[in-house]
């Protein structure tokens, strides 16, 4: 049997329960309001200057092309990174093709064999290799 006193319980409790969330919801809305603001804001700075030509107001900055600039009398070049050379690359010179592919192939069995790989990716593998696997004999 509930009783009058269960009921004013139950009511109470869920007053408060409403209470918590209309409180939460006033504390995401106030996030909201505050992250649309920052975003008006930003969208208004990239638009009044392009990202790629801002600069603090205290450099001298002059464009000669896309891969040269001066800085305050400094000139600087964008350095394209060089794509490293191959192993098979290398032997270019010394060996012909057979010769090439068939130390290119004990060299990667050997590198999987006989060190640790340290990290691998889509485009490395980094190796760790003991310094006296690197001697030669005199």
């Amino acid at each position: 049997m509930i009783t009058e006193k269960d009921l004013e319980c139950e009511m109470e409790e869920l007053r408060l329960e409403i209470k918590d969330n209309a409180e939460r919801i006033d504390k995401l809305c106030n996030l909201l309001k505050r992250n649309n603001e920052k975003l008006r804001t930003l969208k208004g700075m990239t638009n009044q200057t392009p990202c790629n030509h801002r600069t603090p107001p205290k450099y001298n900055v002059e464009y000669l092309d896309d891969k040269m600039v001066i800085v305050n009398g400094i000139q600087y070049q964008r350095v394209e990174e060089q794509k490293p050379q191959t192993l098979f690359d290398a032997l270019l010179d010394d060996f012909d093709w057979e010769e090439r592919e068939t130390i290119c192939r004990i060299v990667r069995g050997w590198l999987i064999d006989h060190t640790v790989i340290e990290t691998e990716d889509a485009e490395r593998v980094t190796f760790t290799i003991h310094k006296e696997q690197l001697q030669t004999p005199k």
